[in-house]
């Protein structure tokens, strides 16, 4: 091994650059002479440990030791979030993360990563975070703006919604949110509407009419004054009793209708002179502030064979007959019965008369249907 180069001090006003260079310049030639002095001592030809000084010494800065900033002080062991093992480390050992298990963290293919399924991650992040608005559910969108009380209202379980969520409304008999609406409580709101009244001809001869066109269906007078034998939110007007039915405001929906089934039966027992007739009835109705009309479907007649006659000029006829019809209703409208007989034959004008009442009179009833 050559001889160091011997060294040149600095002069009086050297800079810092130049006393690094000289400092350096005398640890290589210190390092070169413990070198020799260990090959010296050591013939086999083996390089000492110091042989690798000389190459970490030309990387040392000034202010800094042999290792580098830190120098080792004792074990080591572990702390908050790193582990060691052993513990503690004293001459080799593994420096680990200590990560808190289901936390979030994670050593994935060596390298730290983050598993958002991990059931321990504790905190909460504000909407403002979030990338999306809105999360789906199945096929449910969850608006992530909502409001705490909208989204608590909503029971997976049990299917009920808080009195402070609305949805949608709908026409009666509409499910297709599954959910009761306004339409819904109020429709089941409204109440049961129906009614069953009779009348009976009285005594004989109270069935009398006169002056009536033959050869067509000839309608006489609504019969008033019907007795009641069962009814609710169902009633034929007054005062007087008018032969008029009216379901009650309250079981009508405001602005809306409501369909009823009017079923209707007769029977009578009638002659006249002369004359084939046959027996004829049908519901009208009379929509507020208009017109009475006839309920489509609602008419029926008899045939006009009669059961005696001629017997002193009259004709006999003993005939029952019923029908039936649906009709929508609004507030205030009202509905009425109506009979008559139909001839098939003569001229001019005819009287009809009951001769005998037992067994005979008009039934009438009324429900709704929605």
């Amino acid at each position: 091994m050559a001889n160091p180069k011997p060294l040149q001090l600095p002069g009086p006003e050297y800079s810092g650059g130049e006393e690094s260079l000289f400092r350096r310049k005398l640890e290589n030639q210190l390092l070169d002479l413990e070198i020799r002095l260990e090959q010296s001592e050591r013939r086999d030809g083996t390089v000492s440990s110091l042989a690798s000084k000389r190459a970490r010494y030309t990387g040392v800065g000034l202010g800094e030791n042999l290792y580098g900033a830190v120098e080792a002080v004792g074990p080591l062991a572990g702390g908050d979030g790193i582990s060691v093992s052993p513990s503690p480390i004293t001459d080799g050992g593994t420096v680990s993360a200590d990560l808190k298990a289901d936390g979030g963290l994670v050593i994935d293919s060596a390298e730290m990563a983050v598993d958002l399924g991990a059931s321990s991650i504790t905190g909460q992040l504000a909407n403002s975070d979030l990338a999306n608005d809105s999360v789906t559910v199945g096929s449910t969108e969850i608006d992530l703006g909502a409001t705490a009380a909208s989204i608590s209202g909503l029971t997976h379980a049990s299917g009920s919604i808080s009195s402070g969520v609305t949805a949608t409304t709908q026409s009666a008999l509409d499910n297709s949110t599954k959910l009761a609406t306004t339409a819904y409580v109020d429709r089941v709101a409204l109440g049961p509407a129906y009614g069953s009244f009779s009348k009976g001809w009285g005594t004989a001869g109270a069935v009398a009419h006169a002056g009536n066109t033959l050869s067509a269906i000839n309608w006489f007078t609504v019969p008033t004054i019907w007795t009641q034998n069962l009814a609710s939110n169902v009633s034929e007007l007054g005062p007087g009793a008018t032969g008029m039915f009216m379901p009650a405001t309250s079981v009508i929906p405001s602005g809306g209708s409501r369909k009823f089934l009017i079923n209707w039966s007769m029977n009578l027992w009638y002659y006249a002179v002369s004359t084939y007739l046959g027996l004829a009835g049908r519901i009208t109705k009379t929509p507020s502030g208009g017109s009475a009309a006839e309920v489509p479907g609602s008419v029926q007649t008899t045939s006009w064979d009669q059961y005696l006659g001629p017997y002193f000029s009259n004709y006999y006829y003993m005939k029952s007959l019923s029908g039936s019809a649906m009709v929508s209703l609004e507030v205030n409208d009202t509905i009425q019965f109506e009979y008559g007989v139909n001839s098939v034959s003569g001229s001019g004008t005819v009287t009809v008369t009951a001769y005998r009442t037992y067994g005979s009179g008009l039934t009438l009833n009324i429900m709704a249907m929605d």
